[in-house]
């Protein structure tokens, strides 16, 4: 049990990339107007290759003692554990993302809508009136005298 237990430990300190390196999307992910979350799937490939690594470790060898099996047993489960994980966290952080992505566009075509709606500029040869408390314009005839 004791050899188990010190194999857990190690495998845990050794490895687990997706446990360690993958951040999850925020759980309230639909009320943020952005955040950051892992969706790379390298650290759970990582773990993927060494779980296999440690499954084909335990076929070559000729050790096959209880406490050697039990150890690499126990590592294999720790890499599998932590690539499921990764794998999992980084699929969620993906849909968060699109989801953000399409509230964004979503958000932007509403505006555009909005804008096009309110701020349609007037006809460029058209003069916009005067203003109602403006004064009368003077006009000068060439030879100075008011009309």
């Amino acid at each position: 049990m004791t050899v188990v237990l010190v194999s857990l430990i190690a495998g845990v300190l050794q490895s687990g990339c997706s446990v360690i390196f993958v951040e999850r999307a925020p759980a309230n992910y639909a009320d943020r107007p952005s955040f950051r979350c892992t969706t790379s799937h390298v650290a759970p490939i990582i773990d993927s290759v060494f779980s296999g690594l440690q499954l084909l470790a335990l076929s070559e060898t000729d050790d096959k003692s209880a406490e050697f099996v039990a150890t690499a047993a126990t590592m294999t489960g720790v890499y599998v554990a932590s690539a499921v994980y990764g794998y999992w966290r980084v699929s969620e952080c993906r849909e968060a993302q699109a989801s953000l992505a399409a509230r964004v566009r979503d958000e932007h075509e509403q505006l555009q809508r909005y804008r096009e709606f309110k701020l349609t500029p007037p006809p460029l040869l058209q003069a916009p009136p005067p203003p109602a408390n403006a004064p009368a314009e003077v006009h000068n005839t060439p030879s100075g005298e008011t009309p």
